[in-house]
């Protein structure tokens, strides 16, 4: 061997059992005296050993895009029970993100589907997500059979709500400032359409009378 390793195994695999260890290749080994085995018996006379009673995961499906603050969340959850019979069965579950805590009840219909995957004991909860709670945070789900799982979860900040102002529309009409202006323009246009073609027909001081006399002084 080029490298040398310090490892901790039983003492059935220092011997080369199974296969997974040389044991001509085994050197300084330390026997500590306490048979694994001995040491599982041990434990289990001792009465310290516990069942567990709730699940140690459960499936989780978060709203499309994720977590959003300042909304309502859809929270899907499964294999919130045990399928076996005679296994603990959750009739509730809570989620808790923060300060904020939603309850829904369980539903421990066993479909067809379930079979094989242990998606036993569903529950849909809405989780209302104040417009102040963003970032990274922990998403706690426990159930009254004695499930307690976290999950990391990133909330997305809520949107920026609108003014309410209608959006203006640069394609419509003159704002009504410029409206005086277009109604003088247009009443200069009118006359000037009048008075040009009579100027042209007639003397000058015939169509604009004193106003020629005038100039002529």
């Amino acid at each position: 061997m080029d490298k040398h390793y310090r490892v901790a195994a039983s003492s059935f695999l220092f011997d080369g059992g199974d296969g997974f260890i040389d044991k001509t290749q085994v050197t300084d080994r330390n026997t500590v005296g306490y048979n694994d085995l001995q040491a599982f018996v041990d434990y289990l006379q001792s009465g310290a050993a516990r069942v567990r009673a709730g699940q140690k995961d459960v499936g989780v499906v978060l709203p499309e895009g994720g977590l959003k603050a300042g909304q309502k969340n859809t929270v899907k959850l499964t294999s919130l029970s045990y399928s076996s019979a005679g296994e603990p069965t959750a009739k509730s579950v809570s989620v808790k993100l923060g300060e904020i805590t939603a309850s829904a009840d369980v539903d421990n219909t066993v479909t067809a589907a379930d079979k094989g995957y242990g998606e036993q004991g569903r529950a849909t909860v809405e989780l209302e997500i104040p417009a102040g709670v963003a970032g990274d945070q922990t998403l706690v789900i426990t159930t009254d059979a004695g499930t307690k799982v976290s999950l990391p979860v990133t909330v997305a900040a809520a949107e920026k709500p609108s003014d309410g102002a209608p959006a203006e529309d640069k394609g419509s009409a003159s704002t009504s400032s410029d409206a005086p202006i277009a109604v003088i323009v247009g009443v200069i246009a009118a006359v000037l359409a009048l008075i040009v073609p009579l100027a042209l027909a007639f003397p000058i001081d015939s169509v604009l009378g004193p106003i020629a006399m005038i100039n002529h002084g």
